[in-house]
């Protein structure tokens, strides 16, 4: 994935450029991500597929959670218990 910026002049290298240069390729690493580095902290060992978290999606906008009202649905495999 590669984010797009606004084209620049090559004078134009003050320190915050160059931070914020820094900062959308750090960002670019992120998003690509390491997803071994990841599954290390989820209890489950392994992400959640698109399809698993549209089944949560399609549960919650189905007539049989009528009954679920004011709750936050973590789908994480378990990372977040010990936060």
């Amino acid at each position: 994935m590669t984010i797009a910026t606004a084209p620049e002049s090559e004078k134009d290298r003050s320190p915050q450029r160059v931070r914020h240069e820094v900062r959308l390729r750090q960002l670019e690493r992120l998003l690509a991500g390491l997803p071994e580095h990841f599954k290390l902290g989820i209890p489950l060992g392994k992400l959640a597929s698109p399809e698993e978290i549209a089944d949560v999606v399609l549960f919650l906008a189905s007539d049989r959670s009528s009954h679920v009202t004011l709750q936050d649905v973590v789908v994480d495999g378990g990372a977040t218990l010990g936060a």
